[in-house]
């Protein structure tokens, strides 16, 4: 049974990323990154584009329970664009999904 994870992307307002996710649609691919250097979180997983763009991170508590094994699977998932809302210059957001493979699930 696949484990899908959707998740809304955070810190998506920093860097200059309204910028990036404004050319975003659904259906564009991602990845997800670790970033175990990043100062504020050392489980902290990117949410990138395939150009290697930073688009945000996903939370930290599922950050934390993923980080392990996304070291493990040499730290990047490939993911897909659900969704992107609100209106740029109000605050864009953005929705993606990757697939947990069966060796990160801790099942």
């Amino acid at each position: 049974m696949k484990n899908i994870k959707r998740v809304r992307v955070v810190g998506i307002f920093y860097e200059g990323r309204q910028d990036v996710v404004v050319t975003m649609h659904p259906g564009d691919p991602i990845q997800l990154v670790r970033d175990p250097h990043n100062p504020y979180d050392p489980n902290a997983i990117s949410v990138r584009t395939m150009d290697n763009r930073s688009l945000g991170f996903i939370r930290k508590e599922l950050a934390r329970e993923l980080a392990y094994a996304f070291d493990g699977y040499e730290g990047v998932v490939d993911g897909v664009v659900v969704e992107v809302d609100g209106e740029y210059g109000d605050g864009l957001g953005m929705v993606v999904e990757f697939e947990v493979p069966e060796d990160m699930s801790g099942e």
